[in-house]
């Protein structure tokens, strides 16, 4: 008998949480396929690395031991016989390589230990990801979708495997790590706040009960925000997202007669972190993204000043009592007066800004970006062989899926116009999809390239989907995400990972 109820006790521990049983076993899967060419980068008592960028790193990794926590703030072998700043190369991934490396040789590593905890730190940082990824798929709907998004990921190939291999000692796969627990962060907060009865009376009294839940996992939101954009001074890109998201929710909320402010709280406390933080860590001048300068505080106070405006406008039109329709077209009056107010007041920031959205998001890299091999294009015309290379079928199923997650409360509607609505942006999207070379003769007419017509075109779709549709909040910011990202590795191949 007592080996039954063994038994028994074994098979329902297995039943409840097979989920994280299969987690763990992807992420042995994960690390011994990541670490078993091992030896290989061993050759006569010397490591060696795969690529260049790894040795930029590890002249900042031995400098990190020898100043810890101290970084190498200008690198002499960087375009020698001048040197630059280093920029990219010495952040936060740099520190936490050297900290692992003085645990190892109890506070005096060896130059050996040293570089094999370089070597081998994207195995762990790559085998990692799985965590964050288990956990966006249980916030989006339960622990079943979490583990099947993990083994999915476990059997990736491609560029996210390649940049997670022992040797390939970059950056590179420590952004996904550490922009996914971000993400994650941020939807947690915005979900807490949701369930926290958050609104307007609360903030006016003071009600500290309603209002700590949120502030809470807000503030929190915004240390994996800011650890984020130490490990990689261009993931302020995250601000952008966060930005475009919470203005597509301030219109869903007009449509639905929603209060806005439960969005806007947990939000705010992200991004006071992540100026304070951002801000202590400046050691470049101007509004350079591959460094740590001005530009990161100065983007987190615009996503403070632009969700304040929000917030203003929200209650202007629920106030004076203005029909939905309106309260949303003025919203969207209200963004180009404010963008138009930045270009004229403010040239070099919006110079900044239209810069890198054209050259990470926008489908239009330059020639002297394109030398670049991460900043290739990844696709070229009409050929999706790069596509099926990379992802396989995976790619084409989670898009269908994306727009399932997106169409599923339209479709579930009695509203004629909406379902119409429905059919007739899937039709332009497949149009523009099929047929590139329309967008592209309404581009050259405008002077603008076709890929951006047609982006623009499938982005206002998208805006229009989510706002007349009954999305929570934090799956609104996970769908601009993954629209975002699946943009800016259309444009720069480097996204792929």
């Amino acid at each position: 008998m007592s080996g039954n109820r063994g038994r028994d006790r074994w098979l329902g521990l297995l039943a409840r949480e097979w989920p994280i049983i299969t987690v763990a076993v992807a992420m042995i899967w994960m690390f011994y396929l990541r670490i078993r060419t091992y030896g290989n980068f061993l050759v006569d008592g010397r490591v060696y690395f795969s690529g260049n960028d790894a040795w930029y790193h590890l002249r900042q990794v031995q400098y990190t031991v020898a100043h810890f926590p101290r970084r190498m703030p200008f690198d002499p072998w960087t375009q020698y016989p001048f040197g630059r700043l280093a920029g990219q190369f010495g952040t936060l991934y740099d520190q936490i390589v050297a900290a692992t490396a003085l645990m190892i040789g109890l506070g005096s590593p060896t130059d050996q230990q040293v570089a094999i905890t370089l070597l081998l730190a994207p195995a762990v940082i790559g085998t990692l990801v799985a965590i964050p990824t288990y956990l966006i798929g249980k916030e989006l709907d339960s622990r079943t979708t979490g583990a099947v998004a993990v083994i999915i990921l476990a059997l990736l190939p491609g560029t996210f495997l390649r940049r997670g291999l022992v040797g390939f000692a970059d950056h590179n796969i420590a952004e996904p790590l550490f922009m996914l627990v971000a993400l994650w962060g941020l939807m947690l907060s915005l979900r807490v706040s949701e369930k926290s009865d958050v609104d307007i009376s609360a903030i006016q009294r003071r009600k500290w009960s309603n209002l700590t839940p949120a502030l809470r996992y807000g503030g929190l939101a915004g240390v994996a925000s800011v650890l984020y954009i130490w490990v990689w001074p261009p993931g302020v890109l995250l601000l952008g997202i966060l930005a475009i998201a919470m203005f597509i929710m301030a219109g869903s909320d007009i449509v639905d007669g929603l209060d806005y402010s439960a969005r806007t709280v947990p939000v705010a406390m992200a991004m006071l972190v992540v100026v304070v933080f951002t801000a202590l860590r400046i050691n470049e001048p101007g509004l350079g993204v591959t460094g740590s300068t001005l530009l990161q505080p100065l983007a987190a106070i615009a996503v403070l000043v632009g969700v304040a405006g929000l917030l203003l406008l929200v209650w202007f039109i629920e106030t004076f009592d203005i029909r939905p329709l309106l309260g949303v077209v003025g919203l969207h009056a209200a963004a180009f007066v404010g963008l138009a107010i930045l270009a004229v007041g403010a040239p070099r920031i919006f110079g900044a800004l239209t810069g890198n959205f054209e050259g990470i998001i926008g489908f239009g890299t330059g020639a002297g970006t394109r030398t670049i091999g991460e900043a290739q294009p990844f696709v070229r015309g009409g050929d999706i062989t790069p596509i099926v290379r990379e992802y396989g079928l995976t790619f084409f199923v989670a898009a269908a899926s994306v727009i399932w997650l997106l169409a599923a409360p339209i479709l579930s509607s009695t509203s004629t116009r909406r379902l119409a609505l429905v059919v007739g942006g899937l039709s332009v999207t497949g149009i523009i999809l099929a047929l590139p070379t329309i967008p592209a003769s309404i581009g050259s007419v405008l002077d603008i390239p076709g890929s951006q017509i047609g982006f623009a075109v499938v982005a206002l779709l998208f805006i229009i989907a989510v706002v007349i549709a009954d999305h929570p909040p934090d799956r609104i910011l996970f769908m601009v995400w993954v629209g975002i990202m699946t943009a800016a590795t259309f444009t720069q191949v480097r996204f792929n990972y």
